[in-house]
């Protein structure tokens, strides 16, 4: 699995939205180490536009694996999805 380090997410929002919209009342999370995954740019497109269903394998292999500095605390489900021209950071539920 490939990972990325030191990274600033904002899962504030339901909603995607770019880095230079962020509100100073958001939460920004300094991410530690987070997995990430290259898709095409057709399932950027559906991840993007559609409500997706993602598969327990995928969940099982992501779980745990994203740390920030706070404790050393842990996201339960989450990564970033890249098709080289987007990235996307996302937090899934069981």
């Amino acid at each position: 699995m490939t990972y990325i380090y030191d990274v600033l997410l904002n899962f504030t929002e339901k909603r995607l939205i770019e880095f230079y919209e962020w509100s100073d009342n958001d939460t920004i999370i300094n991410i530690k180490k987070i997995p990430i995954f290259r898709i095409s740019p057709q399932q950027m497109y559906d991840l993007l536009n559609y409500n997706i269903k993602i598969e327990n394998q995928l969940l099982e292999e992501i779980k745990n694996n994203t740390s920030y500095y706070k404790k050393d605390k842990y996201f339960e489900y989450a990564t970033l999805f890249t098709d080289v021209n987007k990235v996307v950071g996302i937090t899934f539920d069981k």
